[in-house]
C-alpha cells in the first residue's frame, strides 16, 4: 500500500516534468495535449486499480484493509482473558451441539448461493423467530459472526449465515457492495418462507452486511420480515470508496470513483451509485435500529447520523463510545445485545 502511493507520487512528478519539457521544446498546445492525454491514462488505470482492489474477487484485500486508518485497534478494549477463554470454551460446545445445515439457492442472475442453517429445536413447529446474519467486507472477521449466530440462538432464533455473492463458497468473481446482495438476501427470505410459512425474520449485518440489510430495507418486504438491525454501515458504496481514496492515497474522488463505477457496471452489473443504503432507507417501513462504534476509521460514524436523519420508519440509534470497526459487539457485550433485544421486543 506504502509503494503504490509512492508510484503515484513519482508519476505525478514524472508527468508534470514531461509536459514542460514538452512545452519548452514543442509549444505550450503540445504540453497541453500530451498532460490531458497522460491524466486520461491516470485516471483511467485509477479507476481500473480501485475497480480490482475494492471488487474484484481476485485481488487481495489484506493491503487495502491493513492501511493504518483501516487498522481496528483493540488497545481501548478492556478484555478479561479468563472470560474470554470460557467464552470460547462454551461456544466451541454451542457449535458440537448444533451443528450447521448448508443450504444452496440461486440468485436471480443465476449464482450459486451458500449459506449455513443453524436449527433451534428438534420440532420446527416449536419456534417460528430467524435471524438472518450477514457478514463484512471480504469475509474479514466471518469466524467471529458465528459468536454472533450464537447470540441469537441463545435468544431463541434460527439462525441463516449466507455468504455473500463474490465471498467464502458463494458464486460471483465479484463483491456486490449491498446492491446485488439485497436481491440475494430476499431470495433467502424466500428461502426461509418455504421452510416455515410463520416466520418471524430479523435481518442482521455488520460492516458490509449492514449496508447490505440497508439496502433490502428500500424493497417491497414480506410482512414475515419484522426489523432490521444495522451494524457499522456505511451511507453508499461510492462515498465509501471516495473516504478511502482521499484516506490512501490522498486523490479526489472525480473522475476516479465515475470510472470505477464504470468497469463496475461492465463487470459486476451495478453502478455503484446505485448502492446506495441511504436512498434505500428512506423508503423503508421495516423498523431500524443501527449501531456504530464512535473510534470508527473505516467507515465514519458520521454515515450512521446521515442514515437516521435519512429513515422515517420506526428508528433507534446506538453509538458505542471507544468502539472501532466492527468491534462493537465487544465493547460493552452486555449492553449491546441489551439493546437489540429491548428493540426486537418492541417491534
Amino acid at each position: 500500500m506504502k509503494h503504490l502511493r509512492v508510484i503515484i507520487q513519482i508519476a505525478t512528478v514524472a508527468v508534470l516534468a514531461v509536459s514542460v519539457i514538452i512545452a519548452v521544446f514543442y509549444g505550450i498546445i503540445s504540453a497541453i495535449v500530451v498532460f490531458v492525454c497522460f491524466a486520461i491514462a491516470g485516471c483511467l488505470i485509477a479507476g481500473w486499480l480501485l475497480f480490482y482492489m475494492a471488487i474484484s474477487r481476485k485481488s487481495d484485500k489484506i493491503g487495502f484493509l491493513s492501511a493504518p486508518h483501516n487498522i481496528v485497534a483493540l488497545n481501548n478494549i478492556k478484555r478479561d482473558s479468563k472470560e474470554d477463554s470460557q467464552r470460547r470454551e462454551l461456544h466451541d460446545l454451542w457449535r458440537k451441539q448444533f451443528p450447521p445445515e448448508e443450504v444452496t439457492i440461486r440468485s436471480v442472475d443465476g449464482l450459486e448461493l451458500y449459506g449455513i442453517i443453524i436449527r433451534n429445536s428438534r420440532d420446527e413447529e416449536d419456534i417460528h423467530r430467524w435471524a438472518v446474519v450477514c457478514h463484512g467486507y471480504a469475509d474479514i472477521g466471518k469466524e467471529k459472526m458465528m459468536f454472533i449466530a450464537q447470540t441469537f440462538h441463545e435468544m431463541g432464533y434460527w439462525v441463516l449465515m449466507p455468504d455473500a455473492r463474490g465471498h467464502g463458497k458463494s458464486g460471483g468473481d465479484t463483491m456486490g457492495m449491498g446492491w446485488p446482495d439485497r436481491m440475494d438476501i430476499l431470495r433467502w427470505i424466500h428461502e426461509i418462507g418455504a421452510r416455515d410459512n410463520a416466520a418471524e425474520i430479523v435481518l442482521y449485518g455488520i460492516s458490509l452486511g449492514a449496508s447490505t440489510v440497508l439496502m433490502v430495507s428500500g424493497e417491497p418486504l414480506p410482512s414475515s420480515v419484522k426489523a432490521i438491525v444495522a451494524d457499522s454501515g456505511y451511507t453508499s458504496a461510492a462515498k465509501e470508496f471516495a473516504y478511502q481514496l482521499k484516506k490512501l492515497y490522498n486523490l479526489p474522488a472525480f473522475p476516479i470513483i465515475q470510472v470505477c463505477s464504470l468497469f463496475t457496471r461492465i463487470y459486476a452489473g451495478y453502478w455503484l451509485g446505485e448502492a446506495s443504503s441511504l436512498r434505500q432507507i428512506a423508503k423503508s417501513v421495516t423498523p431500524i435500529l443501527l449501531i456504530h462504534g464512535s473510534a470508527d476509521t473505516f467507515v465514519p460514524p458520521s454515515m450512521m447520523m446521515e442514515l437516521y436523519e435519512s429513515a422515517v420508519c420506526f428508528k433507534q440509534k446506538m453509538l458505542v463510545e471507544g468502539a472501532g470497526h466492527g468491534q462493537t459487539p465487544l465493547v460493552g457485550r452486555q449492553h449491546y445485545w441489551q439493546t437489540i433485544s429491548d428493540f426486537l421486543a418492541l417491534v
